[in-house]
Parts: structure tokens; sequence; C-alpha cells
């Protein structure tokens, strides 16, 4: 279960290394931990995704 106000999301395993690797890189590029989790890094994503559709709409 995840903790109060949280929702949980399943992914493939594939789509989660595929993230982990981007994550991985975006946070050598940095020289620091820009993303510090997957959940970070999709709901990053997600965010810029929505945003990006409501203009075009």
């Amino acid at each position: 279960m995840p903790p109060k106000k949280f929702k949980s999301v399943t992914i493939t395993e594939e789509m989660y290394n595929r993230l982990k690797e981007y994550m991985d890189e975006i946070n050598s590029e940095y020289g620091y931990k820009k993303y510090r989790s997957i959940a970070q890094l999709v709901e990053d994503a997600i965010d810029y995704y929505i945003r990006n559709m409501r203009k075009r709409h």
C-alpha cells in the first residue's frame, strides 16, 4: 500500500529499466541527482506532457 495521499501505478519491467537508464544519464550529465527516484522522473515527465498538450488545444 502506498502512503496516504499517494497512488501506485504499475509499469512493465522493461519500461522501468528504460526510465532508470535515462534517469542515470540525466543525473550524470547534471553531476548530481536531479532525479532521486523513478517516481519523481515520471511526475516531471507527465507534468511536462500535460502543460505542452494544453498549449496545443
